[in-house]
């Protein structure tokens, strides 16, 4: 996010348009409609109030130089739905969403877009066009794409306001108990660089969970986010000593050493369903689980 401090008071709209003239008004305002421009860490209507010294956090993306190209490349990817405003896809497991840089455009999800649909949101920027959210790299499952900046904007408004409902699918170390429940603890950004944390100065997240089996000492969960804060689900179930299997990073190295001696060769965690409504239409659209994790508890059950 670029940070800005307000040097004149007036409507958010003006007084953003004036401190960044390389974006247009009616961007601003879709920006803000969307809930992507904030004033003091609130969201703000494009008629609303700033004042001298209020502190305005803008999405780079609305700023970053639109001359940057990413190569169109071929990925076949699986479509679950389609219109003209948006697409869900079925995104395949090892492969990041979005580049990290200008320099590394050529081998993430974004290049697969840019082949597959002809126009996509450009609210976030050159290197993230139609992106709405995201999946970690080795995350397989349901992710939603924007096809223009208005819808774009809608989903953002959705999300903030915890209206899209998530289910995921993963296997856990052990046996967990209580075999159904709901997860509540703040997550904060450790200091062991991209990872995240449970910590009294985070963000309040929200897990729910079932059991769906108990396999070979191992547990298959629904899980549903209520938050959806980085890392959630692998943070809230490593904190209670039940780390999904094949992750690499919240697991304990005994963990870790049973995923790789049992073949799991990535994370076990895939975005089955995802249930929301917009303009006035309700959508429920599922992914089954892909065939690497249903090997793998194919796998175990025949111990």
């Amino acid at each position: 996010m670029m940070k800005i401090i307000a040097k004149s008071g007036g409507r958010a709209d003006k007084i953003i348009a004036a401190h960044l003239p390389a974006v247009s008004r009616t961007k601003i305002c879709r920006l803000l409609n969307g809930g992507l421009i904030k004033v003091n860490d609130e969201v703000i209507s494009p008629s609303g109030k700033v004042r001298v010294g209020d502190k305005i956090a803008v999405p780079k993306g609305a700023i970053e130089n639109r001359k940057c190209k990413i190569q169109a490349k071929d990925m076949n990817l699986e479509v679950v739905f389609e219109n003209d405003d948006f697409a869900v896809i079925d995104k395949p497991p090892f492969l990041k969403v979005h580049p990290i840089n200008e320099e590394d455009r050529t081998d993430s999800l974004i290049n697969g877009l840019m082949n597959c649909f002809k126009k996509l949101s450009g609210v976030n920027g050159p290197l993230r066009p139609g992106i709405v959210h995201r999946l970690d790299k080795d995350t397989s499952g349901l992710l939603i794409v924007a096809k223009n900046d208005e819808t774009h904007a809608e989903f953002a408004t959705l999300f903030k306001k915890r209206r899209i409902n998530k289910t995921y699918l993963t296997l856990l170390h052990g046996e967990i108990e209580p075999s159904e429940g709901t997860i509540k603890a703040p997550i904060a950004r450790s200091k062991k660089g991209q990872l995240m944390k449970v910590s009294s100065d985070g963000k309040m997240a929200v897990t729910k969970y079932k059991v769906l089996k108990f396999i070979d000492g191992l547990s298959y969960v629904e899980v549903k986010l209520i938050t959806g804060r980085t890392h959630q689900i692998r943070v809230h179930f490593s904190k209670m000593g039940y780390a999904v299997v094949g992750d690499e990073h919240y697991s304990s190295a005994k963990q870790q050493k049973f995923a790789k001696e049992n073949d799991v060769t990535r994370l076990f965690l895939h975005c089955s369903e995802l249930k929301f409504k917009l303009k006035g239409e309700s959508y429920n659209l599922k992914a089954p689980i892909p065939n690497d994790l249903e090997t793998v508890l194919t796998a175990f059950s025949e111990k």
